[in-house]
């Protein structure tokens, strides 16, 4: 997203948003965060959970985003996209209720 400033061009109100650097920022800041938090020893929880519900928040708009853009434009690749972030979605909410939510 961060390379090809014209990706989405559905919902027309939206596709500048959808289409800027900074989401597409969030992005990569946040898949830093995640990394820098598994490398760490202290492993605090509440940074997990933290990040973990941020990361399902943009995940899902992002294949909201996807699905309808595939939808409206009709091109397989951006449904199949939207699909596969579905599924990597599923995934993070596994993560989050397997993983541990107190200190104890």
């Amino acid at each position: 997203m961060i390379c090809n400033d014209y990706y989405f061009f559905w919902p027309p109100f939206a596709a500048k948003a959808l289409n800027d650097d900074l989401v597409g920022g969030m992005f990569v800041v946040m898949g830093i965060l995640l990394f820098v938090w598994a490398r760490s020893t202290s492993s605090q929880i509440y940074a997990n959970r933290r990040l973990l519900v941020l990361t399902a928040g943009l995940l899902a708009s992002e294949a909201t985003a996807e699905l309808c853009h595939g939808f409206v434009s009709a091109q397989p690749h951006m449904i199949m996209a939207g699909f596969v972030e579905l599924v990597v979605l599923r995934f993070v909410f596994i993560i989050i209720s397997n993983s541990r939510k107190h200190n104890n």
